[in-house]
């Protein structure tokens, strides 16, 4: 019977794999993941492998730079980067640079690569940012 149930979903398109991984890992992008994040989340799933980088491949298509996408909305969402609150100046440079490395340390705990996460840290304008997509 489960056999029967299995057969009639993947010839109606309810079991699709690929369909799966790329509604998932648009979605994941759009949350501020990392691909590493992505790959990661989708093979906990048992997503076949070549099934998450064809998903991956799609979605850089599509989308354009993912890691640079999703860094820019895991900023937004965590307030890093040009997303921070505007506050008075930091007392001295010591506190600045510690909330720098912390900004740098949430964003690599995420799975960006330090290069990324400093482009973004260390990013002024919000728009020059988003433009660069």
């Amino acid at each position: 019977m489960i056999d029967q149930l299995i057969k009639r979903y993947l010839e109606s398109g309810l079991l699709d794999d690929v369909a799966y991984a790329r509604a998932q890992g648009a979605s994941l992008n759009r949350r501020g993941k990392s691909t590493r994040a992505i790959r990661g989340w989708l093979r906990q799933r048992f997503v076949p492998a070549d099934i998450i980088d064809d998903t991956l491949t799609a979605l850089a298509e599509e989308l354009g730079e993912l890691d640079l996408a999703a860094a820019i909305a895991y900023a937004r969402k965590r307030r890093l980067g040009p997303y921070r609150k505007a506050a008075k100046p930091p007392a001295n440079l010591e506190k600045e640079l510690a909330a720098l490395e912390k900004e740098l340390a949430a964003l690599a705990r995420s799975g960006f690569s330090y290069g990324l996460a400093k482009r973004i840290v260390e990013a002024t304008d919000i728009d020059e940012l988003e433009n660069a997509l």
